[in-house]
């Protein structure tokens, strides 16, 4: 069951290291057994509970049984008392898929993400100093439906980041991956799948546009190929005419080209002076700068790669 799941794994690989648990990861331990039975759908008797108890203490020989207390003599423990309620409750309360699904599908209930009950406890304590870099990475999973939610009806991407700052960290590329996972269990990240179709992708784009560039892609190097297709996917993919309100209400439709498209991705310039003064640009249009990457040199030769963001900061590839 543990090895199933994201959070038993990382309790598991938490007790390797550390040698104990505290009385959070304990509640933690008990709720990801009890999820993933209901989830499953498992009949589970007290000698059941029982027996778990019993794997539990092999599986952390630290643990004491009496805490989770089952008895084949009908004493009901934590681990009994959690499953029931959770299988009393299925029927009549809407419980939220986790990373226990079977389908590759977001973790929705009727496209709605279902906060967790102990959610704002975990954001707690991701946002209290003195969490352990392994607890932040529990906590920050235990709270993900909450997050999910609050993506999912924020308007912006300022306000994302203002809701969940932890994304404008250094640390924030990893914590997307997290929640990739989390979302997606059984989909593979975009990097392990690139080596498989990169070279489709180039062969449809090479056969769609017309392009002197690409006659000689082979000849570039890796970083230079790579940019150059995802550049060229916005010909295959042109923006749709988009319907605008402006300052007086009014409403009007607007068609965007491919180079606004293309624009609204990356800003290739010479040098970083150039870059500067297209930024400032876009600024004095009031244009809306999301995060995009900004490239040092050209598409055939590329240089340097930064990703802008919404809080300025800019991480160099």
């Amino acid at each position: 069951m543990l090895l199933d799941s994201q959070n038993g794994t990382l309790l598991l690989k938490h007790y390797s290291k550390n040698k104990s648990l505290n009385e959070e990861q304990r509640n933690l331990l008990i709720n990801t057994i009890a999820k993933y039975v209901d989830c499953k759908g498992f009949a589970c008797s007290l000698s059941d509970c029982y027996e778990m108890e019993r794997q539990i203490c092999v599986l952390f020989p630290m643990e004491s049984k009496d805490y989770y207390s089952s008895s084949l003599s009908g004493k009901r423990g934590k681990l009994y008392n959690k499953i029931y309620n959770l299988k009393r409750h299925s029927k009549s309360l809407t419980v939220e898929k986790d990373i226990f699904q079977s389908e590759d599908k977001p973790t929705t209930t009727c496209n709605k993400f279902v906060p967790e009950a102990d959610s704002q406890y975990a954001l707690e304590c991701i946002r209290n100093n003195n969490v352990t870099a392994d607890e932040f990475d529990i906590y920050w999973r235990k709270c993900s439906q909450l997050r999910f939610s609050q993506i999912e009806n924020s308007k912006s991407t300022g306000e994302i980041l203002e809701n969940w700052p932890e994304y404008s960290k250094p640390s924030g590329m990893s914590l997307i991956d997290i929640d990739f996972s989390l979302k997606y269990p059984k989909s593979c990240d975009l990097i392990s799948k690139w080596s498989l179709y990169s070279d489709k992708i180039l062969r449809l784009i090479s056969n769609k546009i017309p392009s002197k560039y690409l006659n000689n892609i082979d000849k570039w190097d890796e970083e230079s190929k790579i940019f150059s297709i995802f550049w060229h996917l916005h010909q295959l993919f042109p923006p749709q005419h988009k319907v605008v309100t402006d300052k007086t209400g009014a409403k009007c439709k607007r068609k965007y080209s491919i180079s606004d498209s293309q624009t609204s991705f990356a800003i290739i310039a010479d040098n970083n002076k150039e870059i500067e003064l297209k930024l400032e640009l876009l600024k004095l249009r009031c244009t809306n700068i999301q995060p995009l990457l900004l490239v040092i040199g050209e598409e055939t030769c590329v240089k340097q790669i930064y990703i802008y963001t919404l809080m300025a900061y800019a991480f160099q590839f």
